[in-house]
């Protein structure tokens, strides 16, 4: 089946790409990249309470230097429902933490997510994380099933964030928690392996 995605999915890409060209981005920049692309497409499908009321769309980062830097690429050329500007914010620490529509935080950081989550819990904060080995913890989860990119939603605190979510945004995520395992399960078993346990099946989208 042939996936429909919006141009502006693939503006960002290229527009990623070529500011790259100069610094030849190795693999860890290129994800960040597309994931940066991703995460200013989930905007499409879903909706914050009182969006003709906002005067901005503002992003706050608790993540990776790389995608931060790409998603600040991202005001320059988009605007939120395209007529709102975006604003990216680097947040260094729980205690900055300003409001915001979106927060992207790097699961790795030495953080206490369940803390982080209850000072947005009920305020229409849309959640993404990457390198987040507990998908329960977040709204939208970034994760690597073989060489592929791929997002696990938890419909559970997507529920309690007040936003509106089109059926869209669960199409082509991971939503059960059984597959959720599956993943984790399968990624362990191919560490302790060495790479052994990689098959065909890992790597198709």
């Amino acid at each position: 089946m042939i996936k429909k995605f919006n141009p502006v999915f693939f503006l960002l890409l290229f527009v990623f790409f070529v500011s790259s060209l100069a610094g030849q981005p190795d693999a860890e920049q290129k994800r960040s990249m597309v994931k940066a692309a991703f995460i200013y497409k989930f905007t499409e499908n879903v909706f914050w309470p009182q969006e003709d009321q906002m005067s901005e769309f503002v992003i706050c980062v608790m993540g990776s230097s790389s995608l931060l830097k790409n998603l600040q690429e991202i005001p320059r050329f988009v605007k939120f429902r395209g007529r709102l500007p975006i604003r990216v914010i680097n947040v260094k620490n729980l205690e900055q933490l300003p409001l915001c529509n979106m927060l992207v935080i790097d699961g790795s950081r030495d953080e206490n997510f369940w803390s982080l989550y209850s000072k947005i819990r009920g305020k229409a904060v849309l959640r993404v994380a990457e390198n987040l080995p507990d998908f329960k913890k977040s709204m939208i989860s970034f994760t690597d099933v073989g060489e592929n990119l791929r997002y696990i939603t938890n419909k559970t605190k997507l529920d309690e964030s007040g936003l509106a979510i089109k059926k869209a945004l669960y199409s082509t995520a991971i939503q059960k928690e059984g597959e959720w395992k599956s993943i984790v399960e399968k990624m362990e078993s191919i560490v302790k392996s060495g790479g052994k346990g990689l098959d065909k099946a890992d790597v198709k989208q």
